[in-house]
């Protein structure tokens, strides 16, 4: 079975290995894309999702390397 491509508020935030509360934080800050879904009814308010491409974004935009000097440096410490 493929992936699923959209993910819900519990998946999305296990997936970059955070809290729900923090994926809202981030969602709010406007550090992560979603996508607003419209409610399915009536009643109810729209709901949020989240795409792998956007998440893997957010995880690569905050990548850091330590440089070989600072490595050395943190080992001799």
């Amino acid at each position: 079975m493929a992936e699923k491509v959209i993910l819900d508020r519990n998946e999305a935030a296990e997936y970059i290995g955070v809290s729900p509360t923090v994926l809202d934080k981030l969602t709010r800050r406007g550090q992560i894309a979603f996508i607003d879904f419209p409610s399915s009814g009536t009643v109810g308010r729209p709901s949020r999702k989240w795409t792998r491409e956007d998440l893997d974004d957010f995880i690569e935009a905050h990548r850091r390397r330590i440089n070989p000097q600072e490595a050395a440096k943190a080992v001799r410490s």
